[in-house]
């Protein structure tokens, strides 16, 4: 919890930016790291939560990212 107000604080400016940057590397490591555990059917689990989720928040047409008819 001290790690993410220190990023609120807008004094150090750098170690703030670098703070940010490994706060999310190790959120990304996490999530990969959970991705390649077979045994327990993470990048399954990833793809229903975040990729089957965003697509039903978000419709589009096509791949391009137009909205679909309904929306317009």
């Amino acid at each position: 919890m001290k790690t993410i107000m220190e990023i609120a604080v807008e004094e150090k400016l750098n170690f703030n930016q670098w703070l940010f940057y490994w706060v999310t590397f190790g959120l990304f490591a996490i999530g990969d790291f959970f991705a390649h555990f077979i045994g327990r059917r993470g990048a399954e689990k990833l793809n229903e939560k975040l990729v089957k989720l965003s697509c039903v928040q978000h419709p589009t047409d096509d791949h391009t990212g137009n909205k679909t008819a309904n929306e317009e």
